[in-house]
């Protein structure tokens, strides 16, 4: 039998427990061997439907349903296994009228370690020309109190600069 736990966890999502204020209900669909997953996050009655091949847990469908308002589909298939986890091989986005708004072709194979260091690589490439700072960036108080004490990394001489930039004061 397919359980809650098991379902999400082939689909990648997180335990039935972690979601934490969700309901969650599992029914049969009108196909045979096609499961619908409900989620829904009270008091919003907008409701995300994930229809679900059971054999295999490949996701066939997601859509969101929103009272007095119709919404678009996106469907999966072509499914393949690559490296023990299953695959859309297509995605296709309709409106509520049923017209294609976007159709995705993916090709996913498995590669051996040295293509795949070298795919790796080849993706990160440009990231070393990029001064990546992190999600919090300092306020200009922090920065400057930084500064006075000496501790100012990059991301405040960055937001100091930033500020003198602004400020049209280049030559501080």
């Amino acid at each position: 039998a397919l359980t809650m736990d098991a379902l999400l966890g082939s689909l990648g999502l997180p335990r039935l427990r972690d979601l934490e204020g969700a309901v969650v209900s599992l029914g049969e669909a009108e196909e045979a061997g096609v499961v619908t997953l409900r989620i829904a996050f009270p008091p919003d009655e907008t409701v995300a439907l994930w229809s679900i091949r059971k054999s295999t847990g490949d996701l066939l469908a997601t859509e969101v349903v929103a009272p007095g308002r119709r919404n678009g589909r996106r469907t999966f298939s072509k499914h393949v296994e690559v490296a023990g986890r299953r695959w859309p091989g297509e995605i296709v986005d309709t409106d509520a009228e049923g017209r294609v708004l976007a159709h995705t072709t993916l090709a996913v194979e498995a590669l051996d370690e040295g293509a795949y260091r070298q795919a790796f690589d080849a993706a990160l490439a440009g990231r070393f020309d990029v001064l990546t700072v992190g999600p919090n960036e300092p306020t200009l108080r922090e920065a400057r109190q930084a500064l006075a004490k000496g501790q100012a990394g990059i991301e405040e001489r960055l937001v100091l600069a930033l500020d003198r930039l602004a400020a049209g004061r280049h030559d501080e």
